[in-house]
């Protein structure tokens, strides 16, 4: 019998829980901020671009050409989400992309960064080697859940959704294709919500202010979004 267990702000289904589950703690302490919640890598790819990689060649080579596609439009998006006006939904949107683009950069045997770069700007992107400041960290997972983001009375996913869970218990999602994004940015007991659309437009510019938990559901009287890993 499959049984939903809760573990900090998400909801997942699992084989058996304990009959009595123990009270997780997602109190923020200043000295030990909370850890990301590992969410399952899926079975199948998600539908990319170029197939992601579970394992890497640390052989050093020269870019192929599809690594260095990805890493051009790693570099458009880094743009859209540095250079955007503000930090308002769709800026959040075009960082929340660059954040998953990073992660098929470096599943596609791409590491930034040498052992011995000094600064931030002597770090550029390369095939990864035995120099690389990431040789030793496996290629990170690409989390995938179900989401539920209603906005001014409008569903704007109902279904499949990668979700980015953050120190603190502020996360984002986005949709497979992209085109949705939502977001619960966390401070204290508080939450600020963001929801950018490519396909809907927002009285409120997809700023929604504060929203307050219940579940796996952070809303107010203009918006929902809910998670599960």
């Amino acid at each position: 019998m499959v049984k939903a267990c809760a573990i900090g702000s998400i909801l997942v289904a699992t084989a058996g829980c304990e009959d009595k589950p123990k009270v997780v703690d997602t109190s923020i302490e200043d000295e030990e901020p909370l850890r990301p919640f590992a969410v399952e890598e899926p079975d199948k790819p998600l539908d990319f671009e170029d197939e992601q990689t579970a394992s890497y060649d640390p052989t050093p080579a020269q870019m192929t050409s599809a690594q260095s596609r990805l890493l051009e439009q790693y570099s458009e998006i880094n743009s859209a989400c540095r250079g955007g006006a503000g930090f308002g939904a769709q800026v959040r949107h075009a960082c929340g992309i660059r954040d998953l683009q990073w992660t098929k950069l470096r599943r596609s045997n791409l590491c930034r960064g040498k052992v011995g770069d000094q600064a931030e700007a002597d770090m550029e992107w390369h095939v990864c080697s035995t120099e690389s400041l990431d040789y030793s960290s496996p290629p990170p997972s690409v989390p995938q859940g179900t989401c539920r983001i209603r906005a001014e009375g409008q569903v704007v996913l109902d279904g499949t959704c990668l979700i980015n869970l953050q120190q603190g218990g502020s996360f984002w999602v986005l949709s497979p294709d992209l085109r949705v994004f939502a977001e619960v940015d966390r401070f204290g007991a508080a939450a600020d919500s963001y929801v950018s659309s490519e396909d809907l437009s927002f009285a409120s510019n997809g700023e929604f202010g504060e929203v307050t938990r219940s579940g796996a559901c952070w809303s107010n009287d203009s918006v929902e979004i809910c998670a599960w890993g």
